[in-house]
């Protein structure tokens, strides 16, 4: 196995003394499935049990990565450099001091700025490592900063974004990195010290976001209004049939338009943004109960197992059975 090296690659504002993983073991932890198109990149079965990965990546102008999803969740901290992030087909500048949230499916990759070099912080993890990570309060509100921060960028061409500058910049720069420090120190061991961390990280950018909605109360319009009630409606009736005439109705706008809304914002349909978060919950279920298939599948929300079986297999590119028999439920 190669071994983590020391500070290489760090802007050099930064000291030189942290623990960075190099590009083989990263590799370890995901792997690009090239038969999808655009290609998925996945965690391992060690990044799933180490739930938290952390590293520090650098983008230059003379190679770009392929456009690409995933099926995990990133936060992505610039640290130095400026460049181009293009997301489904189109690009937004970025820069030292932004911090993005990655959804699901999101094609995209990041090129550097000409004769100019982009380096990064990269934090990928799954939904359950995050809820258990926060309290219940601070997850809501964080769920949210995470579902509207990417659509700032698409709307508003990066004028309301998060982007720290100065004592604030530092501030955050130093915890990413004392939690990539701490996390490839005990790689290839779970570091329960960076994920305290990464917890106060989180928390840390939350504040930052409010501060920046208290200053910018223009960012919520009629459209995001109607884009959170639709999340809190979804959020609150998960585990209830859903219907679009139902949620049209508690948010008080036609159907037509709540479907043009989320999708333009989330990315995605309702219905499918539904299936995807009765999925989270059911794969949690799954790994950390003894529940029945059938069962947990009338908790998240599904009156019929095959309505169940599909999206799962279709999400999670397995079956329900298979993912509890490989966290170690074999009932």
């Amino acid at each position: 196995m190669s071994k983590p090296i020391i500070g290489k690659g760090l802007p050099g504002s930064f000291p030189a003394n942290y623990k960075i993983l190099n590009h083989d073991d990263v590799e370890r932890l995901c792997t690009a499935c090239y038969a999808y198109n655009p290609p998925l990149i996945a965690l391992t079965e060690l990044g799933r049990r180490l739930g938290l990965i952390a590293f520090v990546r650098e983008e230059s102008c003379d190679y770009i990565t392929p456009p690409h999803n995933h099926n995990y969740l990133e936060i992505v901290f610039v640290l130095a450099g400026s460049g181009i992030h293009i997301i489904n087909g189109e690009e937004y500048p970025i820069k030292k001091g932004d911090i993005f949230f990655l959804n699901y499916d999101l094609v995209h990759t990041f090129k550097a700025t000409p004769r100019r070099r982009l380096t990064y912080v990269n934090f990928a993890f799954l939904p359950a490592f995050l809820s258990q990570s926060l309290s219940l309060e601070r997850f809501t509100e964080g769920m949210h900063f995470f579902l509207i921060e990417p659509f700032f960028r698409a709307d508003d061409r990066f004028r309301y974004k998060i982007s720290l500058k100065d004592g604030a910049f530092y501030r955050l720069a130093h915890m990413a990195l004392l939690i990539v420090d701490r996390f490839n120190r005990c790689y290839p061991e779970v570091c329960d010290t960076a994920h305290l961390q990464f917890k106060a990280f989180v928390q840390v950018v939350l504040d930052e976001y409010r501060t920046t909605v208290q200053s910018r109360p223009e960012i919520f319009g009629q459209r995001e209004k109607i884009f959170r009630e639709i999340y809190a409606y979804i959020e609150k009736h998960l585990e209830e049939k859903i219907l679009l005439d139902d949620i049209a109705s508690a948010v008080g706008a036609c159907r037509s338009r709540i479907t043009d809304i989320f999708k333009a914002q989330q990315g995605e349909s309702i219905i499918a943004y539904v299936n995807r978060r009765r999925i989270e919950e059911a794969v949690q279920l799954l790994k950390e109960t003894s529940l029945s298939v059938i069962d947990i599948s009338l908790r998240v929300g599904y009156n019929d197992i095959s309505h169940f079986n599909t999206p799962f297999r279709a999400i999670m590119h397995t079956r329900p059975l298979d993912l509890r028999k490989k966290s170690g439920l074999a009932k």
